[in-house]
């Protein structure tokens, strides 16, 4: 079994996450980590664009084939081969507001049991939904980044996994 560190940036802000988790999650399971590390509330269109594929849900599956591109619906692709062959994809929310996550691949180690994705350092604040986009959200008053509340959300959610 592996477990995964992975980086988050969300573009033009000073706000990152740094999260472990291990193997055998799909892109939704990691749609949903990104969701709570960030504070949104999942109310917005998402997918992520893995070199030319973009994987997401439903809705931009319709749209992807309109536009003839390569999709892959997010519940039917597990994170564990994209992980081990790229180090770096996008995830993408709420296509008015624009946010954009880089994703980097830090350290891919060997273990003997699974563990809930976990914070285990951050940087910035919380990013607030609708605000306008990275440009808005860096010019208002944000809320505090409380890392022991969203690693709780993190067990709550995935603790039987």
């Amino acid at each position: 079994m592996e477990k995964y560190i992975l980086k988050f940036e969300l573009e033009d802000t000073n706000i990152w996450r740094r999260v472990s988790f291990t193997s055998g999650i799909d892109f939704y399971d990691l749609h949903t980590i990104i969701q709570i590390i960030f504070g949104w509330e999942d109310c917005h269109l998402h997918q992520f664009v893995v070199k030319d594929t973009t994987i997401g849900m439903f809705d931009s599956y319709i749209e992807a084939r309109n536009r003839h591109e390569k999709f892959i619906y997010e519940e039917e692709i597990f994170l564990d081969p994209i992980l081990q062959s790229y180090k770096k994809f996008k995830y993408e929310y709420d296509f008015g507001d624009c946010w954009e996550i880089k994703i980097t691949v830090e350290k891919i180690i060997d273990i003997e049991t699974s563990e809930y994705p976990k914070i285990i350092d951050f940087g910035g604040d919380m990013a607030k939904e609708d605000c306008g986009g990275a440009y808005c959200l860096m010019r208002r008053r944000r809320r505090k980044t409380r890392v022991e509340e969203l690693n709780q959300i993190l067990e709550e959610t995935f603790g039987g996994f």
